[in-house]
């Protein structure tokens, strides 16, 4: 099914893929994985998509051939934009610091995930706190097993629940695409500011006893 976005753009579902079609004045179809730009914000964003770019009368049934014959590479980019997508600073902690981010996320997280699993009609998954070098959180839908990073505890509640309902909505949607980002704006309008400012963290954004867990603080 191609839904029509505007004069240019149009979503086109590819299996359990969805795809930006783009159709315009070229010869031959090509296609890209990045951001998505020139589109309304509440149906694309400026986030993480499959851009496929072709001619204008090119039939439907080829442009899905052609996305499924490329799909194994679209998939490997689409998990390198994931391994991106929330990234935290590498951090050194001490025994006693570990202990006190276990403690909190094991105060926050449980209630988090069974309030977000009734909202979303999602199956509970099973979580583990970690030190994470490179996300705030991860998941396997396949095992249904969420980690988050000790260092997410040191920050306020909001920012928590944003990479909760993050790493549930990733259980049904295995991508950044629109199908994650219209489940995303559903759950959590503001889920596109929690996400740029942990992209560029601040110490206003600490919870009481986040400031204390480490010595080198957010600038």
């Amino acid at each position: 099914m191609v839904t029509q976005r505007g004069a240019r753009d149009e979503l086109l579902q590819v299996d359990d893929l969805v795809c930006v079609l783009r159709r315009r004045p070229v010869r031959r179809v090509s296609l890209r994985v990045g951001r998505v730009g020139g589109a309304p914000q509440s149906a694309l964003g400026a986030f993480s998509s499959v851009v496929l770019t072709a001619p204008a009368g090119m039939r439907e049934f080829e442009l899905r051939r052609f996305v499924r014959t490329n799909r194994s590479w679209i998939d490997r980019c689409l998990a390198e934009e994931r391994r991106r997508d929330i990234a935290v600073p590498q951090l050194d902690w001490s025994e006693e610091q570990i202990a006190w981010a276990k403690a909190r996320l094991a105060e926050l997280v449980p209630a988090l995930i069974a309030s977000w699993t009734r909202r979303l009609d999602l199956p509970r998954p099973t979580w583990t706190p970690r030190l994470m070098r490179t996300r705030w959180g991860s998941c396997t839908p396949a095992t249904r097993r969420i980690r988050f990073s000790l260092e997410l505890a040191r920050y306020d509640d909001a920012f928590v629940e944003y990479v909760v309902v993050h790493e549930l909505v990733h259980l049904r949607v295995h991508n950044h695409g629109a199908e994650f980002q219209a489940m995303m704006s559903a759950a959590l309008p503001a889920w596109r500011r929690l996400r740029a400012a942990l992209g560029h963290p601040r110490a206003d954004m600490l919870a009481p006893g986040g400031r204390e867990c480490r010595a080198q603080e957010p600038a």
